[in-house]
């Protein structure tokens, strides 16, 4: 059960994609500035989960720590660089790039919230709150080059849904993978800045 649980917060958060996409081909679609605009935005939203939420405390002084953001990087520009094959950006690759980044975003964040229901049954609603936000203006950025690519919004749904799919069963694992750590069951996550499901 708690892995179900898990799953549809996982889907809950990456959801937003969906809208994003539903955004960026309306009749009237978003405006470049706007989009910059809630790019932006949903950039900080992320940033912010990120150093409250994810790191811990005294972060500096482990060298993993550094070694995993290190690590998260290059998975990134090798994976785009894979799909895109391309060394310039342009508006051809430029919705891929984003869809890589929204799919290697979503497996760690999915995994966290997944870990957050498994520790006690408890979301971080801050965190679930910032991934949702940063979510929605990814997808609106990539939909909308899709769009001037001449993709349809059917193939645009198909791809956010296919990472909504992904970010469910990443959390869904996260909640299975933290069941299976000798001593979980003893440990909470911290009540005061989670909420309960």
């Amino acid at each position: 059960m708690t892995a179900l649980e898990a799953a549809a917060w996982g889907g809950i958060a990456a959801f937003s994609l969906v809208v994003g996409a539903w955004l960026a081909f309306r009749e009237r679609p978003v405006s470049d500035s706007r989009v910059g605009l809630v790019m932006g935005f949903g950039a900080g939203a992320l940033l912010a989960a990120i150093a409250y939420e994810l790191v811990p405390t005294g972060f500096n002084q482990d060298l993993l720590m550094f070694s995993a953001f290190g690590l998260g990087a290059l998975v990134f520009f090798f994976v785009d660089h894979l799909v895109t094959g391309r060394q310039s950006m342009g508006a051809a690759s430029a919705d891929r790039s984003i869809v890589v980044g929204a799919l290697l975003d979503g497996i760690p964040e999915s995994l966290v919230l997944g870990i957050g229901v498994a520790a006690g049954g408890e979301v971080a609603i801050a965190f679930l709150v910032a991934v949702f936000i940063s979510n929605l203006p990814e997808a609106l950025g990539a939909s909308a080059f899709m769009r001037a690519a001449g993709h349809t919004r059917g193939q645009a749904y198909r791809v956010w849904w296919g990472v909504v799919a992904v970010s469910a069963v990443s959390a869904a694992l996260g909640a299975v993978a933290y069941k299976m750590v000798p001593g979980s069951e003893g440990v909470t996550s911290r009540p005061s800045r989670r909420a309960r499901c």
